[in-house]
């Protein structure tokens, strides 16, 4: 009798733990990826401003591919090492999507606040686990900010280029669009190589020293050498074709050394003759300035007969 109690006892137990095992998996409901909504071009702006990351979907109503991104982003979770919510929505605008960079649909770009321009999604294919891989490294900026102060520390462009290659673009507000294709290339490079960006209007000394004269330009800075980037195409595929390769048959030019304040002084200096020489008061300062030489030089005339007179009035006395 105690050994059937003992059996039955043990199964009773048994059964409790299997229904206690089995009791989370019928009960819990699993993690849902959070639910992609329609924008338009009226409340576009507002989800940007109102969320920390947001995943944009671009599409066109005529793109095959389109249906099938639609269904991708709306199993699409949140990655594990993500650092804050992701909230997902698709818009259909061409256009909208060209001004930041997309200009291929289905388009993937993420916005993110405070952490660099937005990033667009240059992946060949389009799943989960690609998306997915690409939104974790792109948390993050990728887009180095150099200035007038912290260029040669940072990159050592002159003095021996130990931090590695350095692709850099030199905008303006006028021509920043160039920062997209930049931060989604750095993004893409991300370990593999420094990518910045110079200020143009706060940072004149550095476009001088570099002699740059358009906005937007890039600039690939090699083990001691510059190339300058000329083609007229700023996206992800153009600019990893430069730096792998392309480069090579640009002209190779010295990276410029920082000049050294006596250095900039007697440029300003001589800059500021040539520019009253070429004004309009040119006759007026060339009058006064045969003057000042014609004074300094019989100075100097005075000065060498008073000298040979007093030397030969020594040679009298000994």
């Amino acid at each position: 009798m105690v050994e059937a109690r003992a059996r039955n006892f043990c199964l009773i137990w048994t059964l409790l733990l299997n229904f206690q095992l089995l009791v989370p998996v019928f009960t819990d409901d699993p993690a849902q990826p959070s639910p992609v909504e329609e924008a338009t071009k009226d409340n576009f702006v507002t989800f940007v401003t109102n969320n920390p990351y947001l995943l944009v979907l671009f599409y066109d109503s005529g793109c095959v591919t389109c249906e099938e991104a639609k269904l991708t982003i709306s199993k699409l979770e949140t990655p594990e090492l993500f650092p804050g919510e992701l909230k997902k929505i698709q818009i259909s605008d061409v256009d909208l999507a060209a001004s930041f960079g997309a200009f291929v649909t289905p388009g993937f770009v993420l916005f993110r606040h405070g952490t660099g321009s937005p990033v667009v999604y240059d992946g060949v294919t389009v799943d989960t686990e690609n998306i997915g891989a690409w939104l974790t490294i792109a948390s993050d900026v990728a887009t180095k900010t150099l200035t007038d102060d912290s260029f040669e520390h940072l990159t050592q462009a002159a003095t021996g280029a130990t931090t590695g290659d350095w692709l850099v673009a030199f905008y303006k507000d006028s021509c920043s669009k160039i920062l997209f294709a930049m931060e989604s290339f750095g993004v893409r490079m991300k370990r593999k190589m420094n990518i910045a960006k110079v200020d143009m209007a706060t940072n004149p000394r550095l476009v001088k020293r570099m002699k740059v004269t358009k906005c937007p330009s890039v600039i690939f800075y090699r083990q001691g050498k510059m190339y300058r980037y000329e083609v007229e195409k700023y996206d992800t595929k153009s600019l990893t074709s430069f730096v792998e390769g392309w480069y090579k048959n640009m002209k190779a030019e010295s990276v410029p050394v920082d000049p050294s304040s006596f250095d900039e002084l007697t440029e300003n200096i001589a800059k500021a003759l040539k520019d009253q020489i070429e004004g309009p008061n040119r006759v007026t300062f060339l009058a006064i300035a045969g003057g000042v030489a014609s004074l300094v030089l019989l100075i100097l005339i005075c000065a060498c007969v008073m000298s040979r007179r007093a030397a030969e009035r020594k040679k009298k006395l000994f």
